[in-house]
């Protein structure tokens, strides 16, 4: 009996040997070539998608951008020089944190 009992516990470990590598083979194969090529064409889409957004983007920007020179130089054409002059000195102050006016130098 006490032989009966070591063959059948071999063959009870052999059977829970074979289980777990049947059960983890698959965790460490390679995927197949359809599975790799459905995840690529996936990001291929994805990659489509995001360069469509980027140049709708880049219109958008170059359209305001236009749009802001246009006013900027109706603004500046109706200002007389000195008044363009004064304005420009205005933000460079407010640019550099220093309060006052637009005239003279500042001081730091």
């Amino acid at each position: 009996m006490g032989s009966n009992k070591k063959i059948y516990i071999a063959v009870t470990v052999v059977v829970l040997v074979a289980a777990v590598v049947w059960v983890v083979c698959p965790l460490f194969r390679t995927p197949g070539p359809s599975m790799v090529d459905q995840k690529i064409e996936a990001i291929e889409k994805r990659l489509d998608m995001l360069v469509e957004k980027i140049e709708e983007k880049e219109v958008s920007v170059k359209h305001e951008i236009k749009q802001k020179r246009e006013e900027i130089k109706k603004e500046v054409g109706s200002l007389p020089p000195d008044g363009v002059c004064d304005e420009l000195n205005r933000e460079l102050s407010e640019f550099r944190g220093v309060a006052g006016g637009a005239g003279g130098v500042a001081s730091e």
